[in-house]
């Protein structure tokens, strides 16, 4: 079974921290036709050696934001190195993960969420549980384009957020304002939207009676909408 432990992301510095003390940086990685390669660097903040192990995973959504995952088989042509291997304690590795091209379609653009997983050094690698799970996203061939377009619908207690550009957008924040322009309630997101696709924000009714405008922060931007 796999144990998931909250992440944390410093604002200072592009990394991800974990509970166990292994740092992971960047917290986006991207793949495109000039720069074949994308590497990973891993610090063991800790006293352990930890045993690390990579895994991808093709990342789409459904109709309603949720997230699907389906492993990379040997058909995607990626390469990761090292896959399997000892983390040291206080030392750092850098992982490479390269993209064979093969055709056309290699050189489009789509998403994949890398696994960073630690196995169990007491007894070996067979058959055990994960310590821990921490991952980040990695686009090959991202879109060239500088702004998102985000269309917002309001209904009830739920917000529905679309992308409708070629760019993935991280939604970090929604605030809800008075007539006042004073803020009567926030909700913190930190969730993606893929291209083309919807996710469903829902806030609590109580907290947000006369609202009349709702600022929608994400990673380049902030968007209002009044109500």
């Amino acid at each position: 079974m796999l144990k998931k432990i909250a992440l944390t992301v410093s604002l200072l510095c592009p990394l991800l921290l974990n509970a166990f003390g292994v740092q992971i940086s960047p917290i986006k990685l991207n793949i495109d036709q000039t720069h074949k390669v994308g590497i990973i660097n891993l610090k063991n903040l800790s006293g352990k050696d930890s045993m690390v192990k990579i895994s991808l995973y093709k990342w789409s959504q459904d109709d309603k934001g949720k997230t699907i995952e389906t492993k990379v088989d040997k058909s995607e042509k990626f390469i990761v190195t090292p896959k399997i291997f000892r983390l040291q304690a206080r030392q750092s590795k850098a992982i490479r993960i390269t993209k064979i091209a093969t055709s056309k379609k290699d050189h489009e653009q789509s998403f994949y969420r890398v696994f960073v997983e630690e196995l169990s050094t007491e007894v070996g690698l067979k058959g055990l549980p994960n310590l821990y799970a921490m991952n980040l996203p990695m686009i090959l061939n991202e879109s060239l384009e500088k702004e998102s377009l985000i269309i917002v619908s309001h209904s009830g207690t739920s917000l529905k957020i679309k992308t409708g550009s070629k760019k993935m957008v991280k939604i970090k924040h929604v605030k809800f304002l008075d007539k006042t322009g004073s803020l009567i309630y926030e909700k913190n997101v930190g969730q993606y939207v893929l291209p083309g696709k919807t996710i469903e924000v829902d806030f609590n009714k109580n907290k947000t009676d006369g609202i009349h405008k709702i600022i929608l922060g994400y990673d380049s931007g902030s968007k209002e909408i009044i109500l």
